[in-house]
């Protein structure tokens, strides 16, 4: 048996019993547990057992294919790697009140405003809102009624995001101000890549390396721009000497298209490390919703209702983890589905089918139809 695997297998028990065993074996006399030995014995295991468990918590960080955390970061970092940040969501804040008044009144830059979402949740707690905040000084002239300000979240992460009217609670309210709400959604929040993800494109990057010049290079420096979550290189798209990049930046259909501002700055990085005599163009890639109707019964002890919630988001998951060029295949979704607890049995839709993956292109979800099962 390999040295690491005998140690996974080594329990406090049963090193106990070998030191027990073992020091009957050469003293002859068998340790009590109450005496003086037997206390030393267990004290002694104890201590060995942790040395265990640190040289199997520093086996599983020595390689990238169990590296969590920060141990992870350095085994990508030496790659030229880094984890993807979180980034918040913006939008726009419409600040006003009931009457005008006669005078301006100041909404000075980060003034923070909620989401409604502090309700109680099953248990009983209430969740912490979503806050968000403006991004420059504003001034609500005299005599009129509103007035937009752009803001963003004050967190990084999808919690930001939020649909229009959402926000409606002023948490340092400018004196003066009297509502707040949001006429437009917020977008763009991401959470920073999870340790999966950063592991996936570190393996890549070993069994595709890249040179200089082939896709793996521009696919990894497009990757390399904070904002963008996947890439795919489609090389002499437009001929020879030109290579089509396209990107995305998250995996939902309203919050992942790349804005123009971050198609500018990974065209701008990757037509400075090009070959000679080759054109990059980078392009948002194409969105193809996909349609899923599906016909669930829910497990025992769980209600349609309750399996429901808990399929949606699995499904909703499932696809804003896709990347360009993914495909999106019937049964992946339904092993996603009977995997489930909350789930028995699953029927897909006979008009569902399987959308293979293109360059070009990313799967987002579409429409998602949750039924019962007859």
């Amino acid at each position: 048996m390999a040295l690491r695997e005998a140690i996974e297998e080594i329990t406090y028990e049963n090193l106990l019993a070998r030191m027990r065993q073992r020091f009957e074996t050469e003293s002859g006399v068998k340790p009590d547990d109450a005496s003086d030995i037997g206390i030393r014995l267990k004290v002694l295991a104890a201590e060995l057992f942790a040395a265990l468990a640190s040289l199997r918590w520093l086996g599983r960080q020595a390689f990238p294919q169990t590296a969590q955390g920060k141990e992870l970061d350095l085994h990508a970092e030496q790659r030229g790697i880094s984890r993807q940040n979180s980034v918040k969501a913006s939008g726009g804040l419409t600040f006003g009140r009931g009457v005008p008044l006669p005078y301006d009144v100041m909404i000075p830059k980060a003034t923070v405003c909620a989401a409604g979402n502090a309700i109680g949740n099953a248990g009983g707690q209430a969740t912490s809102p979503t806050e968000y905040e403006t991004t420059s000084d504003a001034v609500l002239p005299a005599g009129i009624l509103e007035i937009h300000v752009p803001a963003q979240a004050v967190d990084g992460g999808t919690a930001g995001n939020a649909s229009a009217g959402f926000i409606n609670t002023l948490v340092t309210p400018p004196v003066g101000i009297e509502t707040v709400t949001n006429a437009a959604p917020f977008t763009g929040g991401q959470d920073s890549e999870s340790d999966e993800s950063l592991r996936n494109r570190l393996l890549r990057s070993y069994s595709t390396l890249s040179n200089g010049t082939n896709a793996e290079f521009y696919r990894t420096a497009a990757l390399g721009v904070e904002g963008v979550t996947s890439a795919a290189v489609v090389p002499r798209e437009e001929g020879d000497g030109t290579v089509g990049v396209y990107i995305w930046s998250g995996g939902s259909a309203s919050e992942g298209e790349p804005t123009a501002e971050l198609i500018g700055k990974v065209s701008d990085k990757l037509n400075s490390i090009r070959e000679i005599n080759v054109r990059v163009i980078v392009k948002a890639a194409a969105r193809r919703d996909i349609n899923v109707s599906v016909y669930i019964k829910p497990a025992h002890g769980s209600t349609f209702e309750q399996a429901k919630v808990i399929a949606e988001e699995a499904v909703k998951k499932h696809f804003a983890l896709k990347k360009i060029g993914d495909s999106t295949l019937r049964n992946k979704i339904g092993a996603l589905l009977i995997n489930l607890d909350a789930v028995d049995n699953y029927t897909l839709a006979a008009n569902m089918s399987d959308f293979h993956g293109e360059p070009q292109r990313i799967h987002t979800l579409g429409t998602l139809n949750i039924m019962v099962m007859p």
